[in-house]
């Protein structure tokens, strides 16, 4: 189908809980539409300046259920703790797309009868990335995802459809999934999960502790908190969007701005202790051979004698 992404005007009418004034300002207002479809909207922060001859990170928020209203501005709400990193004078140059929720599903994962086949918003979500990538210098080996409660769901299965698209993903919030813990292990996840929520925080240590066990890179951040609110303090104390901007397709992400002992002992050993271990081999390797060099240096000098 064709598509374009396009700039529309604000509404007047604000409902729900206001994003902050300053992070609602240095958005663009956009639209993706297909013919014969209603226009999926969002918000795009974008470099302050680019260069032809480079490519920039992307990063895809994905808001919670009470953002899912149609006024293309509530899904900012939960930002203001990174008006510095959006909107600052010094802020980094990344693309930042906010997608919101049509208030019709109220859910990423029910079928859109607004779209052309009943498509539900997570796979317009993967069409809208398709396009943005597309139309923007956006390097495909650094597009993250940012979810918070129901849109840490849709992260979730985002890399369980497209398991090698992502460079990192941070989960804010939410009910970890329970597939095969193989099909998380190609990015780095973190997630972010309040203390006092004990059922929450057990799910997410036994998915890290599955993903970890196969190889894969997840941390669990505790928030000393027994509020749902966990993505202020992400955003806030630990950075996670820069974070996630300094992530590439492929590579693991450890150390992070996180304590060591939030790692489980599989990555600790996979991390250090295997590097080491490899590094002392190669190192034995070409000590031996120096020295079977020099073995036969001497040997051949004193036959030469």
């Amino acid at each position: 189908n064709e598509y374009e992404i396009v700039q529309i005007s604000p509404t007047e009418r604000q409902i729900g809980f206001k994003a902050n004034p300053v992070v609602n300002a240095a958005a663009a207002v956009a639209a993706y539409r297909e013919e014969g479809a209603k226009p999926y909207l969002f918000r795009m922060f974008l470099p302050k300046k680019t260069n032809p001859k480079k490519k920039y990170p992307l990063v895809l928020w994905l808001h919670g259920f009470g953002e899912s209203i149609s006024d293309n501005q509530c899904q900012l709400a939960h930002m203001q703790t990174s008006i510095d990193v959006l909107a600052g004078p010094n802020r980094p140059d990344f693309y930042l797309a906010a997608v919101q929720c049509p208030v019709e599903t109220c859910s990423w994962h029910r079928p859109d009868p607004r779209t052309p086949h009943g498509e539900t918003p997570l796979e317009m979500l993967d069409k809208i990335i398709q396009a943005l990538v597309e139309e923007y210098p956006i390097d495909e080996n650094r597009i993250s995802l940012l979810g918070i409660c129901s849109g840490g769901n849709a992260a979730f299965e985002l890399i369980k459809k497209f398991p090698k698209r992502f460079s990192a993903i941070a989960v804010c919030s939410a009910e970890p999934p329970s597939g095969p813990s193989q099909t998380y292990r190609h990015q780095p996840i973190w997630l972010f999960n309040s203390r006092e929520d004990t059922v929450l925080w057990n799910n997410n240590l036994n998915f890290t502790d599955g993903v970890n066990r196969s190889w894969g890179d997840v941390v669990v951040t505790l928030i000393d908190s027994d509020d749902h609110n966990t993505w202020r303090s992400a955003q806030r104390d630990d950075h996670v969007i820069e974070w996630l901007l300094c992530q590439r397709r492929g590579r693991f992400a450890f150390p992070r701005n996180v304590p060591v002992l939030n790692h489980s002992k599989g990555v600790v050993l996979r991390l250090f202790v295997l590097p080491m271990a490899v590094f002392l081999v190669f190192a034995a390797a070409a000590l031996k051979r120096r020295t079977t060099a020099q073995k036969t240096a001497l040997t051949q000098a004193a036959k030469e004698k």
